[in-house]
């Protein structure tokens, strides 16, 4: 009988296809030489320790074990450059007692490969090797289904700034980050982890709830992320959805738990972002606000409201800007922060542009033949602008159609919306001032490159924001830095527009140093239309182009 045995277990040893037994205790008993080459393993080894970080942890679970889903069953998974059937069969007596289970890979690389490549490669995320979008869906479904007593999370996680990363350090530095990323969720996955690259810089992970602390989260993606040292550093979000509803389906799953990480976007001192209903009731009104903005226009809803210019020294009135508001029949007057964003993200921005660009010629010709004539209106140009609309056509078949003068329409446009090509965009901010418009550059000091958008952009006039001097922690280093810009724009000969003038120590101290005109509500908050000519009555009028010189 010994001999026999011996026998066995020399003809399992030497078997080519890789076999595991696991007995009764879920210890490791038999593990042929093929096994051990291929797998790491050894005798003595908890079933446990196995399986994780394997696709074996979602075959057998304890739910599925339970429910007799795991007595017999296959599984196609990749090892190195190869790819292997598993067959896996539970061992039980004539009584059906457990005794063990056996495992049996089969190298299917050769021809056999061929009918699972299709299969794996439209599962696969071809770089980790993790669930792709489509089958996440489904895997997370199964195990979800299968487990009906565990409570849950959706994690999802965001690389902010990835793109420009990818651009600067190539491609392979990229692909490296989301390797070490995938490697250190796989090194930590236990039973029941779902793990996904969704797309680009984006993973997701369902994990029971009781496997998850935050603190340990974020040390093992920092870990991972800092092994490199690279000239840029990497900031991950991490966005957490608990589910609690079931039936939502897992694509708003992670849906939800990308809405947490936009809750902390941009902020570099957060990493972590849970999902509350509130987010959801913000997405939905965005989309609504999107979706009404086309009747919008269509009824007039959109309107201009007017904030004046003032030259300082004899404060005669020069102009306004043109500011957009949006009369909601249902949410009331809407300031540009409630729907701006919302449009610069889907570019829609162009649209609502023209609109207001129109809108302001509009008043321009109308200002044209009276004593108005000589004021002026400023209207913003945002960067999309230059890219989802032939800006000039647009600007100057609106100046012709209404037959009004190009110096009364300035055109204010930030720095930081020239900063895509700038080569491109400068030759359409020089066609435009050759074409007699005024240009204003907005927000200047409010980027980090002004004074190289001070040397290539030839703007006229200079606008500068008050809050600068507000936020600043010290308030006379603040006063000295917009006294040098008052200077320096002096000798560009670039007249100074000072806006966020609130009050009248603030006018003392803009006029002491030298800047010409100022708007803010010193004078005037942004008004709408039926406001206007009341004030236009209390103010002597002026020409700005007299003020440029």
């Amino acid at each position: 009988m010994g001999s026999l045995k011996k026998l066995n277990e020399f003809a399992i040893d030497h078997m080519m296809n890789p076999v595991l037994v696991f007995d009764h205790m879920e210890i490791l008993q038999v593990c042929n030489m093929a096994a051990s080459e291929l797998l790491t393993v050894h005798k003595g080894m908890r079933l446990y320790d196995f399986i994780q970080g394997s696709d074996l942890r979602y075959i057998l679970t304890p739910e599925r074990r339970k429910q007799g889903k795991t007595r017999e069953f296959t599984l196609t998974i990749a090892i190195g450059k190869k790819e292997y059937l598993i067959h896996g069969q539970e061992l039980r007596d004539e009584k059906s007692k457990y005794l063990g289970l056996l495992l049996i890979y089969n190298d299917i690389s050769g021809h056999e490969r061929l009918k699972d490549e299709a299969t794996y490669h439209a599962t696969r995320d071809p770089l980790t090797g993790f669930w792709n979008r489509e089958f996440f869906s489904e895997m997370a479904e199964r195990t979800l289904a299968d487990n009906p007593d565990t409570e849950f999370l959706m994690i999802v996680t965001d690389i902010n700034h990835f793109k420009m990363f990818n651009d600067i350090l190539g491609k392979k530095a990229g692909d490296e980050v989301l390797l070490s990323i995938a490697g250190m969720i796989k090194e930590k996955s236990r039973s029941l982890w779902v793990t996904s690259r969704i797309g680009g810089d984006s993973f997701a992970v369902l994990i029971p709830k009781s496997d998850y602390e935050e603190k340990h989260l974020l040390n093992y993606i920092n870990t991972s992320l800092n092994q490199q040292n690279y000239a840029l550093k990497l900031h991950i979000y991490v966005g957490v959805y608990e589910i609690k509803d079931r039936s939502v389906g897992v694509e708003s799953m992670y849906d939800r738990a990308f809405m947490a990480i936009e809750s902390i976007k941009g902020d570099m001192q957060q990493q972590v972002a849970y999902y509350d209903e509130s987010m959801r009731s913000v997405r939905l009104r965005e989309a609504y606000t999107v979706d009404d903005l086309e009747g919008a226009l269509q009824k007039k809803e959109v309107v201009i409201f007017f904030q004046p210019v003032v030259e300082i020294r004899n404060e005669r009135l020069l102009g306004f800007e043109a500011l957009v508001r949006w009369r909601h029949p249902t949410r009331g007057l809407l300031a540009p922060n409630e729907f701006i964003p919302l449009f610069e993200k889907n570019g829609m921005i162009a649209r609502l542009d023209y609109y207001v660009w129109d809108l302001a010629c509009k008043k321009l010709s109308e200002w044209k033949d009276t004593e108005l004539g000589q004021l002026s209106l400023s209207v913003n140009i945002s960067a999309k602008d230059f890219f989802l609309s032939d800006l000039y056509a647009n600007i100057v078949g609106l100046v012709d159609h209404y037959k009004i003068g190009t110096d009364h329409l300035k055109l204010e446009i930030t720095e930081s919306a020239l900063a895509l090509d700038i080569e491109k965009q400068l030759e359409i901010v020089n066609r435009l001032q050759e074409h007699g418009f005024i240009v204003e550059m907005d927000d200047f000091g409010s980027g980090y490159s002004s004074l190289n958008s001070l040397k290539d952009i030839m703007a006229d006039v200079m606008k500068i924001d008050m809050k600068f001097f507000e936020e600043a922690r010290d308030p006379k280093r603040a006063r000295l830095i917009i006294e040098s810009v008052i200077e320096l724009a002096g000798k560009l000969h670039m007249p100074i527009i000072a806006e966020g003038v609130e009050t009248g120590e603030q006018l003392k101290m803009l006029k002491d140093m030298g800047c010409q005109m100022v708007q803010g509500y010193y004078y005037a908050k942004p008004m709408p239309e039926d406001e206007l000519i009341e004030f236009i009555g209390k103010h002597e009028i002026g020409d700005m182009r007299e003020v440029m010189g």
